[in-house]
């Protein structure tokens, strides 16, 4: 017989007979596991809880992981960190790679258990070993910083191209920016570029970021102002601040796209609202000069405010200026919304009316 086939068949027997060999109760225990997961699914949580509180009682090393992650994140039951850590080292120790990497991060950051990065790093080991990228991504952390284990780069590399290779996302973006700033390898925009787009076809917002700052600053052959302000027009729309104000310094100064000064607005709003003093700047600029938006010297007299407050110099000095052309009334406003502003964490920071 072909030496494929033979294998084939001997792979078969010896499966059909540890299957034949095991206890009834193993049946039993993956019935209510998935009948567990379709509670789950159905809403019917309680019922779920004791399908696999059953299960896991017999040993079921699935059961024991999402019972593990139940009580690890309080759903339907009371939170409990050391009932979690319970279940997972229970799962752990049948070799289930999942529950090791929880038990690890339960351990490295003390979640219901004391402190000890030696257990987890042991426990991410065994994880990594059976090329589960979560545990690649944490251990190449420890070896790269040397938290909590012996500083080795070059095994935190390898660990950590693994995890990116698995198509851990995380882990394409750590490398994307040591490949970008030159840290732990050296210094590679194509490289880096690469990874971030991996990253970033994941879904990562910060890839998208990366990538955007690769196609505009990178070497040469890589830079391309409209690809560039695609990319960073993605970031952009899931809410990334920093992509935010890229793109609109893009539209103000049609840099890859049609200038367009009240998209400019739109995004330097977007960016100006999670904190970025240099959007708030900008948007003080936009008011005082009426681009994008009707001129306003109270509402650039806000914005320019907001921004000094942050430390911005060049906020400080045209606020100043414009004061000038202000009443004493417009700048007690501005500053009353300015005030409101900041104390909102610029969440409340509304548009002035008549001025």
């Amino acid at each position: 017989m072909h030496t494929s086939k033979l294998w084939a068949l001997m792979t078969a027997i010896t499966a059909a007979a540890t299957f034949a060999l095991l206890p009834t109760s193993f049946a039993s225990n993956s019935a209510l596991v998935e009948e567990a997961r379709r509670a789950l699914s159905e809403g019917k949580r309680t019922l779920a809880i004791e399908k696999f509180e059953e299960a896991a009682a017999n040993g079921n090393v699935d059961a024991q992981f999402e019972l593990g992650r139940i009580y690890s994140a309080g759903l339907s039951v009371t939170r409990d960190r050391k009932r979690a850590a319970t279940l997972f080292e229970q799962a752990a120790q049948q070799g289930d790679e999942r529950a090791q990497w929880w038990l690890g991060q339960i351990y490295e950051k003390g979640l219901g258990v004391n402190e000890d990065k030696e257990r987890a790093a042991l426990l991410y080991t065994q994880a990594a070993e059976q090329d589960y990228a979560e545990a690649q991504y944490a251990l190449a952390k420890m070896y790269l910083t040397g938290d909590g284990i012996d500083e080795n780069e070059a095994k935190g590399l390898e660990l950590l191209e693994s995890a990116a290779e698995n198509d851990l996302a995380n882990a394409q973006l750590l490398l994307a920016e040591s490949y970008e700033t030159g840290e732990y390898v050296d210094q590679n925009d194509l490289k880096a570029a690469q990874w971030y787009a991996r990253a970033a076809q994941l879904g990562n917002v910060k890839a998208m970021v990366g990538l955007g700052r690769m196609l505009e600053y990178g070497d040469g052959d890589l830079r391309n102002d409209k690809d560039a302000a695609f990319t960073y027009e993605m970031a952009a729309r899931r809410g990334n601040a920093e992509a935010q104000q890229r793109i609109a310094n893009f539209y103000y100064s049609g840099k890859g796209v049609k200038q367009d000064f009240q998209k400019a607005y739109r995004y330097f709003r977007q960016a100006a609202n999670k904190g970025k003093e240099q959007s708030q700047f900008e948007l003080g600029k936009l008011y005082a000069r009426g681009k994008g938006v009707p001129q306003s010297y109270a509402n650039a007299h806000m914005w320019l405010n907001v921004a000094a407050a942050q430390g911005n110099e060049k906020a400080a000095e045209l606020r100043d200026e414009i004061a000038a052309e202000m009443t004493k009334d417009q700048i007690a406003q501005a500053q009353a919304a300015a005030s409101n502003c900041a104390s909102t964490e610029y969440k409340g920071c509304t548009r002035l009316t008549g001025t």
